[in-house]
């Protein structure tokens, strides 16, 4: 996969929630470093909605297709 192919969320939030989520954090901490003010439990249900919408799942799962990919590129030429 190219990584210019990768369908990136037009929402700056989306964007950052995205990019917070790819770095390992949960979606509830990634919802919240995104900059949406709200408590915990709104935030955590929130999150998961926002994981689900079409536009960030794909880009997620575009981005875990990519790593994967690379890591199959390296083990094959270590």
């Amino acid at each position: 996969m190219n990584p210019a192919a990768i369908p990136i969320p037009t929402n700056p939030r989306h964007r950052a929630f995205v990019a917070a989520f790819w770095q390992g954090t949960t979606a509830t901490a990634a919802y919240l470093a995104a900059g949406y003010r709200t408590g915990y439990a709104a935030a955590r249900s929130s999150a998961s909605r926002l994981r689900r919408r079409p536009d960030v799942a794909e880009c997620i799962l575009a981005l875990q297709h990519l790593a994967q990919l690379e890591t199959l590129t390296r083990s094959r030429l270590s």
